[in-house]
């Protein structure tokens, strides 16, 4: 057998091996779940009938039943016995009287009582079943309550943070849960290494997939919805998508691509994958998304100029290129909901792009293959896309690769006024990214204008080029932009820099939001957003990337793009205008931290365990941001 055959066997095999370890951790930790979480604001739709639309602040939420309302849960594991548990409402005004409530169990009445206050725990019990499976709860409301005139729905009782719990066993997930998951694993295991990763990443990465499979699997209901079957389905999407990239790359660049490459690209197939989990998953919250979906279904109705409301309630142009991206696939939609869904997967793909273009990026610069690397690693991890993704603003989240691409094409290409082909690229995506978002339009032109600056005077003749073929880009692309889109709001202009203007001046009567709190905020958020081990690394890697002087192309542009953000920080704490800089923020962080991780990683023992501990609490943290999301 020759080094290659043994190559693809033992990419195989590993393959295998990360698909068995989640046929084998996915029971244990279904088993061991303390119990099933059922939010009424996300979870239900799929599964119960006889359901108002969840209601009340973020912090409290619950949904209203009809006077008949049922709750089903398919393929719940009967051989063990189970707690149905709720607080349940019932706000009468004065003289009607409370209602009674009985909750059945597969139609056999298993608990009935007067729900008279508010947040009083209701629970039953259902009993084992060892012939079935499943379980279906009914709730009978009597007498059922019509609000008035404005409100004409007929009110059974309210519930919120409902529950399932095992009470004496350890029940297994479903089936169709398990081969699913185990199905989706393995077609991802077996793109990677049909795609040439080496065994000991792809057992890597493939165990990194079943692990946060896994996770996102037995949080609420999800194992027993057809969750399983969008995994499959985003698995099998995911490697499709992969797989091509990988051809693509190969026939263009005509030689094959680097093991540090391959890997590369199995990183990002497997942070978009379990990005996706999340943001597909039934318990993921809406956030913003229902916005952007009525925004997307007036752009395929021909609406094409909107304003939106900033915090404050300050009007600002809102740019519309997501939508137009997406129009081609509303094919394939026919909700609201799947619009949603299509959005976010617009975004994450082109988020996983965006990251893996750094190390294009890293290596076109320095060489440095393991900054270039890890700079995509960090990108994944840090928490401030989760951030964004749980808001909900999509038209943001797009706008960041194509910002993110711009900046890359400076450096990678690299743009020379002498070289009118990456001119015109530059301008392409430029004018692509103006048009996502406003706070990605601001803050892209003071970059790239800092970046020619800094190229003309401190680049020396080597940049001259550079500065003025930036220059030509980004004036040309903001041309193109404001003439065919922010050029129709001049009334918005006016009225709103007024507004600004008087607020900036004069005491704010809003608690918190004078210039003291905005700047007391800033170190909460840079932790909440960035993570504090990513600011380690970055502070470490700004010391190396001074002693970089061979790639002074890339150490003037971090050093545009940081100055940019640290302006708008500024402007965010000397105004109540705030530009999201600390989203355009992170790419620059990330790659500084890979410079200062790899050099920690390459140095003596000491600093090379502290390197690994940084990083690994570095996966916590970006981990845990998505794990908030879903409770």
């Amino acid at each position: 057998m020759s080094e290659h055959q043994r190559t693809r066997v033992a990419g195989v095999t590993a393959a295998v091996l990360g698909a068995l370890v989640f046929a084998l951790i996915l029971p244990t930790a279904y088993a061991r779940q303390s119990e099933m979480s059922i939010r009424v604001d996300v979870d239900l739709p799929a599964s119960a009938r006889g359901f108002y639309p969840a209601e009340g602040t973020e912090d409290a939420r619950f949904a209203w039943t009809r006077p008949k309302a049922e709750l089903s849960v398919p393929e719940l594991d009967r051989r063990v016995t189970w707690r149905w548990a709720a607080r349940a409402s019932a706000w009468r005004p004065v003289g009607v009287p409370p209602p009674k409530v009985r909750v059945a169990v597969d139609g056999v009445v298993a608990a009935e009582r007067t729900v008279s206050g508010n947040s009083e725990l209701l629970e039953v019990v259902v009993p084992r079943r060892p012939d079935g499976a499943g379980v279906t709860l009914t709730f009978d409301t009597e007498p059922g309550y019509i609000p008035g005139a404005s409100d004409a729905r007929d009110l059974g009782i309210a519930l919120a943070s409902m529950s399932l719990t095992p009470v004496d066993g350890w029940p297994r997930p479903p089936m169709w849960a398990l081969t699913g998951g185990t199905l989706a694993v393995l077609i991802l295991s077996l793109c990677l290494a049909a795609a040439g990763v080496p065994p000991a990443w792809l057992l890597g990465c493939t165990t990194a997939i079943a692990a946060g499979q896994t996770w996102v699997l037995t949080r609420g209901l999800a194992a027993h919805t057809v969750y399983p079957r969008h995994m499959v389905e985003a698995a099998l999407w995911t490697a499709l998508g992969t797989l091509s990239v990988l051809w693509l790359l190969e026939r263009v660049r005509r030689i094959p691509l680097s093991a540090s490459a391959v890997g590369v690209v199995a990183i990002s197939a497997a942070a978009c994958y379990l990005k996706l989990l999340v943001l597909l998953h039934p318990a993921m919250p809406i956030g913003d998304g229902v916005f952007h979906a009525h925004r997307f279904e007036s752009v395929l109705g021909g609406h094409f100029y909107f304003t939106s409301l900033a915090p404050g309630d300050y009007a600002f142009p809102y740019p519309i290129l997501l939508y137009l991206f997406a129009a081609p696939f509303s094919l394939f939609t026919h909700t609201t909901l799947d619009r949603v869904a299509l959005l976010r997967i617009i975004v994450t793909v082109a988020d996983a792009a965006a990251g893996a273009s750094l190390y294009w990026m890293v290596v076109r610069s320095t060489g440095n293959r393991m900054a270039a690397v890890t700079s995509v690693i960090w990108y994944h991890l840090v928490p401030m896309t989760s951030w964004i993704m749980r808001w909900g603003n999509l038209t943001n989240a797009f706008g960041q690769p194509l910002f993110v691409a711009s900046l890359v094409a400076v450096v990678a290409v690299p743009v020379e006024r002498a070289r009118w082909r990456t001119v015109v690229l530059l301008a392409v995506l430029v004018g692509a990214a103006l048009l996502t978002h406003p706070s990605t339009c601001a803050i892209l032109i003071v970059v790239l204008g800092a970046t020619t600056i800094l190229y003309r005077w401190l680049g020396g003749q080597g940049l001259r080029s550079a500065a003025y073929g930036v220059g030509i880009a980004t004036l040309t692309a903001a041309i193109v932009a404001f003439v065919v889109y922010y050029a129709w709001f001049p009334g918005v202009y006016v009225r709103e820099f007024s507004r600004i203007a008087t607020a900036s001046t004069t005491r704010p009567a809003a608690p918190g939001s004078s210039i003291g709190s905005r700047l007391a905020r800033v170190p909460d958020q840079a932790g909440s957003y960035f993570g504090w081990p990513v600011l380690v690394a970055a502070g470490l890697g700004v010391w190396r990337l001074r002693r970089e002087a061979e790639a002074p192309r890339l150490a003037l542009l971090l050093l545009a793009w940081a100055g940019t953000c640290a302006l708008f920080l500024g402007v965010g704490i000397l105004t109540p205008v705030e530009m999201r800089y600390h989203f355009a923020a992170f790419p620059a962080i990330a790659l500084i931290a890979a410079f200062g991780w790899s050099w920690a990683w390459r140095s003596r023992l000491p600093l090379r365990i502290c390197a690994m501990l940084v990083l690994c609490a570095a996966v916590w943290v970006g981990f845990s941001g998505w794990m908030v999301m879903l409770g």
